[in-house]
């Protein structure tokens, strides 16, 4: 039995070694573009990569001074828009929904809540 216990001991001592060995081995990198940082990890010689988009690549259109389509944009791409919070582009969604695609950007202001004012501020950040 005590011949038996060693033998365990021995295994699980040599099993620990075996992974402190690996782990001085393991590493991280990372490289970035425009468009995502991908960060590798080597471990046990088995390597892992992720993705991860980067600030520009989460960006919204209003942010990068493309004009947000009313057409496809969705509710975070409009509540880019100023004057326009979660209600507001919600209302949007809903308009879209039951009257089709908008065939003009004047036709915003026919949406509940969306009046000259707002309409004034948005007109050059917005396109159909």
């Amino acid at each position: 039995m005590l011949l038996v216990c060693a033998a365990v001991c021995v295994f699980v001592l040599c099993g620990i070694l075996a992974g402190a060995k690996v782990l001085q081995n393991d590493r991280l990198t990372t490289e970035q573009n425009d468009q995502s940082q991908t960060v590798s990890l080597v471990f046990a010689n088995e390597t892992r990569a992720m993705s991860v988009p980067t600030e520009q690549a989460t960006q919204s259109p209003a942010d990068t001074g493309t004009k947000i389509n009313l057409n496809t944009a969705g509710v975070k791409d409009l509540l880019a828009l100023k004057g326009i919070g979660q209600v507001k582009a919600e209302a949007i969604m809903e308009y879209r929904r039951e009257n089709g695609r908008f065939l003009s950007v004047y036709e915003l202001m026919q949406v509940s809540g969306i009046g000259e004012k707002i309409f004034a501020e948005i007109k050059d950040k917005i396109t159909i």
